[in-house]
This record gives C-alpha cells, sequence and structure tokens, in this order.
C-alpha cells in the first residue's frame, strides 16, 4: 500500500525537485513535506465506448519527502531538496472503489485513506520497513524460480543487456530477469 524509496548520493549531493503531475482531472498542492494530488474522473462531451458521461472515480495520491541534511524548499506544486546526501520518498494512493461492491463508495475519502498509509509508516525507520517488506514478499516470490541458461551478464546494466538483445545477441538470463520483474 506505500512505495518507499531511498535515494543515497554517492560521491556528491542529490539537487532534485520532485513533483505529482497527471494531464487533467487533478489538483496538485505541497503541505509541508508532502505533494498531495486529489480528483475525480470526468467523462465530458461525445466519448464513444468509454463509458456513461458524467463524475467518476475520485483519487489520491501523497508523496511524503524527507531529508535529514539537505535543504528543502516548498513550492505550490513541487517539492524542491538541495544539497542531501539521502533522501526518503513515501508514496501511496487510494480511490473510492469498493473491491467487495464493484462500484464507487462515495463514503470512502481517497486522501484520508493515502495519508493514513503514510502516517501508519512514518513512525517506522526505512531499515524496519524494508525488512517488514521482505518478510511479507520473499514467502510467496520464492516459491517460484526460473533460471534460463546462458553466458553469465549480470555486471552490465540492464538497459544495455535489452539493447544487445534487440540487436541479436542471445541473453536467457535477461528473459528470466524480466519474468521476475514481472512477477514483483
Amino acid at each position: 500500500d506505500m512505495m518507499v524509496i531511498r535515494i543515497k548520493a554517492i560521491g556528491g549531493k542529490i539537487n532534485i525537485r520532485l513533483s505529482l503531475e497527471r494531464e487533467k482531472d487533478a489538483n496538485i498542492t505541497v503541505k509541508n513535506n508532502r505533494i498531495l494530488m486529489t480528483g475525480q474522473i470526468e467523462d465530458k462531451g461525445e466519448v464513444l465506448n468509454k463509458g456513461p458521461q458524467g463524475l467518476h472515480l475520485k483519487f489520491a495520491a501523497v508523496a511524503e519527502v524527507e531529508s535529514a541534511d539537505g535543504k528543502m524548499t516548498f513550492l505550490e506544486k513541487a517539492i524542491d531538496v538541495k544539497d542531501a546526501t539521502e533522501l526518503i520518498i513515501r508514496f501511496s494512493a487510494a480511490t473510492d472503489y469498493d473491491h467487495k461492491k464493484l462500484d464507487f463508495d462515495r463514503r470512502i475519502n481517497p486522501l484520508k485513506v493515502a495519508m493514513g498509509i503514510i502516517d501508519h509508516g512514518n513512525n517506522k525507520k526505512y531499515s524496519n520497513l524494508l525488512q517488514e517488506h521482505l518478510s511479507e514478499y520473499q514467502p510467496l516470490f520464492n516459491k517460484c524460480a526460473l533460471e534460463l541458461s546462458g553466458e553469465n551478464k549480470t555486471q552490465i546494466p540492464t538497459d544495455q543487456r535489452l539493447q544487445q538483445v534487440k540487436s541479436g545477441t542471445k541473453d536467457p538470463a535477461l528473459m528470466a530477469l524480466y519474468f521476475q520483474y514481472g512477477r514483483y
């Protein structure tokens, strides 16, 4: 329910502008160290084969930015971080869709749900969140393995391996890696 991203500088500093973006139907604001996106999908006019017109799914997303040593500047729709050595971003999103009813439930407040998830993880260190994650997913993930023989190319970055495959090089282990990406 929450994605946690840790960025560590190696031999330098992190300077970054963080924001959330959606083409339409969304409002983006910054409150303290959180970027908030809220909205509701609205279909207008002639929309062939897209379902009924009107107001539909409500949604929200929250990105919380934490830096122990960087300077953070809070803008209207973004957060700038300068000279940080480490950055932790907690991200969660929610909608007002009720899976049990297979329909919207307007009693669900997506922003409240997403912020609650972030708040729940807020009092935990990154190392604890990582350990919880590993404990939760590894028993299921480790039930399946796929190994395809071939030359060991793990020292080559994945994007370069993909380019080599597109150029005709055989790399069965890359196919196994993509299988694992899809499972994760």
